[in-house]
């Protein structure tokens, strides 16, 4: 049995990091221990945002040289070589792996331990194998995981997540996607684009249904034209054939129709859980909630002072983003002991697919519920409305404000090109409480793609009002 002992000891190696980078910078001499269950770098390094993303701007380039006539340019894509977008992919993930080795894991007083992780006590873990670590303070940033739902004869099969999806050699000729939300529309996105046969099977009847019906729509619309959507649809049985392919058999929910598709690969996108329990935590007098999260208070200190969590292993929101600035908030707190509360009031979040969508605070019935709909107004604006939306071709996109009576933005939602940039404008107004008639009396570049922005915050109207006029300049929706 090898033990060492530790002043900081962080369970996971991604945003984490940031935590055990102040702590070393304001004391170079603590002797610090890092345990990754996985590849060094965490969920979006590895399986996550950074390598989807590589492989989504291809996915890109593809409908940008499809689309290239509408422009007065004769092009054509001659070939699509698999192997070689998923080895950029690598390249990078690669580089990205050494730059965190160099500059972080190869600190004389940071030790590296690879293995599961389990509580023996408060103040000590055991590593897999014959590791015992004893620590002063603790650290949690421990991921989460791919949910995989009981479906008859799934676990036979040889399915794959969006990590598996990710490790792929050769483009697979078919493929049916197990789920309708934001993984679904990025990976139905990419390999469609590069050439594959896809199928979507989304056991809700709207596409994407964390975002606002008539974003989805949009992207219902525009992505179902290159792929075969079903929503309304839950998968009942898979089985693997002789002759290697897969069949997929899907009902629906309400007619109970069934569908059933032959693919060569599955991929499963049906939402995230918590790894928690496996940790023991309760041996660490650390609790969980109902479902498996971990519980922490307004300081991301859990149910034992010297502990502390961030990222997806509390719950909330399961962005990289969120857990980077999470770790700025244990940072405060445990390092430089401030009393800082993370302001989850504007956490914007982007899909990356066709086209992209982003959103930051409330939605519209939420805003609704809350407000009543007598004092909730939409402002709106497509982009085809400005000039630089006309120049790119951008038809069918929109920016949608949701705010009070007195102006005060609750939320906002957009669909469109290079929509995860313009999200930002509307999630700084929410940060410092700059409402819709400040931001349509602001000079916006022109003719930028902002304007769109501006547009939408220059007129302002009832949410009533809102509905007649979208359906009216949406073709196909209905509220």
């Amino acid at each position: 049995m090898v033990s060492k002992d530790y002043d900081e000891i962080l369970i996971g190696s991604g945003s984490g990091k940031k935590v055990i980078e102040e702590s070393l910078r304001r004391d170079p001499g603590k002797r610090v221990a890092v345990i990754e269950k996985d590849e060094q770098g965490g969920i979006c390094l590895n399986r996550g945002c950074r390598p989807t993303k590589m492989l989504l701007s291809t996915a890109d380039t593809v409908r940008v040289v499809e689309g290239a006539s509408n422009f007065g340019i004769d092009a054509s894509i001659t070939g699509k070589d698999f192997p070689a977008v998923m080895e950029r992919m690598r390249r990078n993930q690669e580089a990205a792996r050494s730059e965190i080795q160099d500059n972080f894991f190869d600190r004389p007083n940071v030790d590296y331990y690879h293995g599961l992780v389990r509580f023996q006590g408060p103040r000590s873990i055991r590593v897999e194998g014959d590791v015992e670590l004893a620590g002063e303070r603790f650290f949690l940033c421990a991921g989460s995981e791919p949910m995989i739902p009981p479906i008859m004869g799934l676990e036979e099969t040889p399915y794959l997540t969006s990590r598996g999806a990710l490790n792929l050699k050769e483009m697979p000729e078919s493929l049916a996607i197990i789920g309708g939300g934001y993984i679904a529309a990025e990976m139905g996105y990419f390999f469609s684009a590069i050439g594959t046969d896809v199928t979507i099977f989304g056991r809700n009847n709207q596409f994407i249904p964390g975002e606002e019906p008539e974003v989805s729509h949009v992207v219902q619309t525009r992505l179902g034209s290159h792929l075969d959507l079903n929503l309304g649809y839950e998968v009942i049985r898979a089985v693997e054939l002789e002759s290697g392919l897969i069949e997929v058999i899907a009902e629906n929910g309400g007619s109970r129709e069934e569908k059933v598709r032959q693919v060569e690969r599955v991929i499963v996108a049906t939402g995230r859980l918590p790894v928690n329990e496996r940790m023991s935590p309760e041996k660490a007098g650390v609790e969980l909630d109902e479902r498996g999260w971990i519980k922490v208070d307004e300081q991301l200190r859990t149910t034992q002072d010297h502990i502390w969590a961030m990222g997806d292993c509390i719950g909330g929101y399961l962005f990289k983003h969120v857990a980077d600035y999470e770790a700025e908030i244990v940072a405060q707190n445990a390092v430089y002991r401030n009393d800082k509360k993370p302001n989850y009031q504007a956490v914007p979040h982007a899909v990356f697919t066709e086209p992209e969508v982003s959103a930051v605070g409330l939605s519209e019935d939420e805003a609704v519920k809350r407000y009543g709909a007598e004092d909730v107004f939409i402002g709106f604006a497509r982009f085809e409305d400005t000039v630089k939306g006309q120049a790119i071709g951008a038809r069918g996109c929109f920016v949608k404000v949701i705010a009070t009576g007195d102006g005060q933005i609750l939320g906002a939602h957009i669909v469109g090109p290079h929509s995860s940039i313009l999200i930002h404008e509307l999630a700084l107004a929410m940060a410092w409480n700059v409402n819709v008639d400040d931001l349509a009396a602001a000079i916006f570049v022109h003719p930028s793609l902002s304007k769109v922005v501006k547009k939408a915050c220059d007129r302002v109207v009832l949410l009533k009002e809102y509905r007649e006029e979208l359906e009216d300049c949406l073709p196909g929706f209905k509220f």
